[in-house]
């Protein structure tokens, strides 16, 4: 998976009729920004998960010995 490091340390070769690099830069700035945000909040879900699946199993094996 790439990560944000990847787009912020990825160089690109320089042609004479190509791309505005600090366009590009800026651009990438912001895909880095929501990137990490995005890998912060699945991160934060998959805990929520682990831990509700926890508790279900819990309350399963407590209703099985009732």
């Amino acid at each position: 998976m790439i990560t944000p490091a990847d787009i912020e340390n990825k160089d690109f070769s320089r042609v004479k009729r190509g791309y505005d690099m600090e366009e590009v830069d800026d651009f990438l700035d912001l895909i880095i920004v929501d990137m990490e945000k995005l890998l912060r909040e699945n991160r934060q879900l998959k805990e929520e998960v682990a831990k509700a699946q926890t508790h279900v199993l819990l309350r399963h094996f407590k209703a099985c010995l009732a």
